[in-house]
């Protein structure tokens, strides 16, 4: 008596592993492109945050323009320096040639206008719906608003 499997009995096995796997490994896409996403929001909170415990003892935010692909610059690293923060964020996917990027400007405000004694914070996201569809204007998760391809966050 032979124990083994047939050769039909086996092809079955791998044809129905097959359109399994082309089930679910694109769902599972999606699943990674909002966890990125969900990391950002979670980045850029606590980046405001150290921003904000900056602010309250030194009365102004760290002047520069800089971004984390580039790394980010010595004003910044002093959010570091200072206990602010333990480290410095870093966009996941960190792609500066795709935009990938968080981007950190001192006075300045997300409808583009200079001078004011703030500050913005860009990043841009792999799905606008993780975001509530924002393309422009205010969402109650964040307050940023929105371009074609980036979010702004501002205090």
């Amino acid at each position: 008596m032979n124990r083994g499997f047939t050769l039909v009995e086996l092809l079955t096995v791998i044809v129905i592993i097959a359109l399994l796997s082309a089930i679910v490994i694109p769902r599972l896409n999606g699943t990674q492109v909002k966890a990125r996403d969900v990391e950002r929001i979670t980045d850029i909170k606590n980046l405001q945050i150290a921003l904000e415990r900056y602010f309250n003892k030194n009365s102004v935010y760290p002047s520069s323009m800089t971004n984390s692909c580039a790394g980010w610059s010595l004003e910044m690293q002093d959010l570091m320096a200072e206990g602010f923060i333990s480290s410095l964020p870093t966009d996941p996917k960190n792609d500066e040639d795709d935009g990938y990027c968080y981007q950190y400007q001192s006075g300045r405000a997300c409808d583009g206008g200079s001078g004011t004694t703030g500050y913005v914070v860009l990043f841009k996201p792999e799905n606008f719906d993780t975001f509530g569809g924002v393309t422009g204007g205010e969402s109650g998760v964040l307050d940023w608003s929105g371009s074609d391809d980036w979010l702004c966050l501002e205090p």
